[in-house]
């Protein structure tokens, strides 16, 4: 019998019996009862033996499950860094790939690691436990080494019977504390896992010495996989954007660059898009450029260089342009003008007045993300290659607006033409604009101002006590600040005294050039003021000016520093005492009076033409000779008619230049007044009309073909030439002007004395004087018309009236259709006002 298991309950008891025993009785163990344990008697202690052997098969087994679950969990996360390192090689890996490589060995490490922990560390503790782990494999000798462990700790069978618990216990201990337990291990693949740990681990290592930057590249994109770090290329570009910004519809190169860290130098560089791939071969600077086509939408494309796969999005974006561009230019201080003005320079060019600032404001198409400008001079003959170098301009930016500062226009720099203000900017997407902007800046001088008179000839004469008044006009590119009248004393020979400059308008002289130039101010305008008019009295007595002869101008000055006066174009000035202005309108009338003969004398032919003319038979009428004698006529007649409207002029001003002198008689002025009239009228009326008639009868016979003229014509030519029709022309202007002007002053005279003009006087006849008129009708109209209303004939007291009549001047003129131009009776002469009413004097 080798033993004997009793149990109670949960207790198990084994006996061990003494070997080479056949029978054993033990009659005391099935008698013992609980209480024959004496009281405070210890457990058993586990024997050494026993004990050393478990814990020694603990370590093991802890050692080996141990090292299996670690080498496995690091195997896992080595073969998971060697897997993205792989990938990267050929492919950018993706993000979520590498963070389920990084999350696997962090859940298998999570469900191995603590579940070995807690069963091989925290599970065998106990020696029991560790016995237990024996009995899964060994039950025999697991369960004894269970017993032994179980009679150690007392109980119930100690109790009964200490001596045969302790015996057992030796011998259990005895028996298993030499007995090898290694074919309890449980089983392990411990150094599978440490081996297959240590050659991932080796090649992680080995990889690391030979390509650090890829194996470090690729744990930092394995342990981050969402950090967004690049990947590691043996191919290293310079940094560049995976979005392309490329000008809409236009070819656009881009060149890449080879970073100094690149282990390889691939021949060719590739871009592959939907549209077309383009490829690129390295250049000698370790570059590739290449040349995109044009594109109108976006799209992806994969760039290729050596081991670089990197997908680049193509946007294709208009260029920003300038919308608007204006210039404000800051005028120069001497000016006075604080405000600035403003100019439109799309077109590129501006112009601005020395010692004047400027600056640029643009808006462009788009928000800009820089900006650069240069300034650069250039002389008005100098090359391209002789422009002066560039200089840095200020510029700013803020958002779609620019603004670009230049330099100032100094005037020591006025043999410089011009000023150009480059602009270039880069918008938001880095594209460049389509050109650079470039404004050429000219620099311009502040020019004179212009002055002139107005209302004055070319030779004023003016009496010593008369005035004469006139404009002054001036203007200036920036403000006319004065005006005024500049006179000096000519020689004797008529040139002038002074020392200013002969000639041109724009002539520049000092105030006090010549001893005897003179100055009369007459005011001054704003600083922005360019044009100036200003009225002018020259008065010889008031104004100092004794008589002789006069240079005469307008003078005018700017704000320029240091500018002398700019002068107008001069005007000849003869100032004359009474007696020297008498002669001088007296032999001007004379000379007058010599036209005037010569113009009767012309004119007399004319009419002696015209009478043969009208005399011509129809037979003559035919040939060609007299339609260009008819011609010829009618064109002397329009000249000779325009040479008497100018006398005619020509004796307003004489007249009118008498009229300022004192010693001239009312009478002789009287006299010529009626004569130049007279003259005026003939010129008017006779001379027009007669002409009229020459242009109907040359296009008659020219109509008719020669053929006789028509009964209506010839009697017109016939009353042209009448000498009844044309007799105030046969008498000279002198002639008639004496008849006129005898018959006003007998008028005068009469009037003076109080009498009535007698119906036999011929002065009176057919005009009927009413004492109650005041005036002088020269109408035709009046001859034989009806007197104003009598007493008789209203039954009203009779009311003064002032009334003066001109004569018509379209009096009896034919007209072209060949009727007379008469107008009705009540046309002709609205008539003296009504009876009972007191109105002020008219002129008819």
């Amino acid at each position: 019998v080798r033993e004997i298991i009793c149990g109670r309950g949960k207790t198990q008891s084994l006996i061990v019996s003494p070997p080479a025993t056949s029978v054993v009785q033990w009659p005391a163990l099935l008698a013992m009862k609980d209480n024959d344990v004496r009281p405070g008697e210890a457990p058993i202690p586990i024997p050494e033996g026993l004990a050393t052997n478990l814990k020694h098969f603990r370590g093991r087994m802890r050692r080996a499950k141990l090292v299996e679950c670690f080498a496995t969990v690091a195997t896992g996360a080595l073969a998971s860094l060697l897997t993205v390192f792989v990938l990267d090689r050929f492919v950018d890996t993706a993000a979520w790939v590498r963070a389920v490589l990084l999350i696997a060995p962090i859940v298998a490490a999570l469900c191995l690691v603590p579940r070995a922990l807690r069963r091989w560390c925290f599970g065998c503790r106990e020696l029991d436990a560790v016995a237990r782990e024996v009995a899964l494999r060994d039950p025999r000798s697991g369960n004894r080494i269970l017993s032994v462990l179980e009679l150690c700790r007392g109980g119930e069978e100690y109790r009964r019977s200490p001596v045969l618990v302790r015996a057992a216990v030796a011998q259990g201990g005895s028996d298993l504390s030499g007995f090898d337990l290694s074919h309890a291990m449980p089983r392990s693949m411990h150094r599978q896992a440490a081996w297959a740990a240590g050659a991932a681990a080796l090649l992680v290592l080995l990889l690391a010495v030979l390509c650090p930057g890829a194996v470090g590249n690729a744990l930092e994109r394995w342990a981050r996989p969402f950090a967004g770090v690049e990947r590691y290329t043996f191919t290293r570009l310079e940094p560049f954007d995976s979005v392309w910004y490329l000008p809409l519809r236009e070819e656009h190169a881009v060149t890449l660059e080879l970073g100094s860290e690149s282990k390889r130098r691939p021949e060719r560089a590739g871009l592959r898009a939907s549209v077309a791939s383009v490829g690129a071969r390295i250049s000698g600077d370790d570059s590739y450029r290449l040349v995109v086509p044009p594109l109108s939408a976006d799209q992806e494309a994969l760039l290729v260089v050596g081991d670089v796969r990197r997908r680049i999005e193509l946007r294709p974006r208009a260029r920003a342009e300038v919308m608007e561009a204006r210039a404000e230019v800051t005028l120069p201080p001497y000016l006075g003008i604080t405000e600035t003005r403003t100019s439109d320079v799309r077109g590129g060019t501006l112009e601005a007045v020395y010692g004047a600032a400027f600056h640029v404001d643009f808006e462009l198409s788009r928000d800009l993300e820089s900006a650069a400008g240069t300034l650069r001079s250039r002389a008005p003959d100098s090359t391209v290659k002789a422009k002066s170098p560039k200089v840095p301009a200020r510029v700013s930016v803020d958002g779609p607006r620019l603004s670009a500062v230049g330099a100032a226009l100094e005037p020591a720099t006025a043999g410089d033409a011009t000023v150009e203000l480059e602009v270039e900017w880069t918008d938001e997407f880095g594209l460049a604009g389509p050109a650079p902007f470039t404004l050429a800046v000219s620099g311009v001088q502040d020019a004179p101002p212009v002055c002139a008179l107005s209302g004055l000839e070319f030779k004023v004469v003016l009496l010593e006590t008369s005035a004469r008044t006139f404009d002054v006009l001036a203007s200036d590119d920036f403000g006319v600040r004065e005006v005024g009248l500049w006179w000096s004393l000519n020689d004797a020979d008529g040139s002038s005294g002074s020392s200013e400059p002969p000639g041109a308008s724009r002539a520049v002289v000092s105030p006090a050039a010549g001893a005897q130039a003179r100055t009369k101010s007459l005011g001054g305008g704003a600083p922005d003021e360019v044009s100036l008019q200003r009225i002018a009295s020259l008065n010889p007595a008031a104004d100092g000016i004794a008589p002789g002869r006069y240079q005469l101008r307008a003078f005018a000055r700017d704000a320029l520093p240091g500018r002398a006066l700019a002068l107008s174009s001069p005007t000849e000035l003869i100032v004359m005492r009474e007696d020297e202005h008498m002669l001088w309108v007296d032999a001007s009338l004379e000379r007058w009076m010599q036209r005037a003969r010569e113009l009767r004398d012309e004119e007399l032919a004319l009419l002696q033409e015209n009478r043969e003319l009208t005399n011509m038979s129809p037979a003559q009428f035919r040939g060609g000779e007299a339609l260009a004698r008819i011609r010829a006529q009618a064109r002397a007649e329009r000249v000779n008619r325009a040479r008497a409207k100018a006398l005619v002029a020509k004796g307003d001003e004489l007249l009118a230049e008498a009229a300022r002198n004192e010693s001239f008689g009312a009478d002789a002025l009287d006299e010529w007044a009626e004569a130049n009239r007279t003259l005026e009228k003939i010129a008017d009326e006779r001379m027009g009309s007669v002409a009229e008639l020459l242009d109907q009868a040359a296009r008659a016979a020219g109509r008719d073909g020669g053929k006789e003229p028509s009964m209506e014509s010839s009697e017109q030519m016939r009353l042209a030439g009448e000498p009844g029709a044309a007799g105030a022309k046969s008498r000279g202007p002198e002639e008639r002007g004496s008849e006129s002007s005898s018959k006003s002053a007998n008028a005068r005279a009469k009037a003076g004395r109080g009498e009535k003009a007698s119906p036999r006087d011929p002065d009176s006849e057919g005009k009927e004087e009413d004492p109650r008129t005041v005036g002088e009708d020269r109408s035709p109209a009046s001859e034989g018309g009806s007197p104003p209303p009598t007493d008789g004939e209203s039954g009203v007291p009779p009311l003064p009236v002032i009334q003066d009549g001109e004569s018509r001047v379209a009096e009896n003129v034919v007209s072209p259709d060949g009727s007379s131009d008469e107008r009705n009776e009540e046309e002709e002469s609205d008539g003296p006002p009504p009876p009972g009413s007191l109105t002020l004097a008219e002129t008819t």
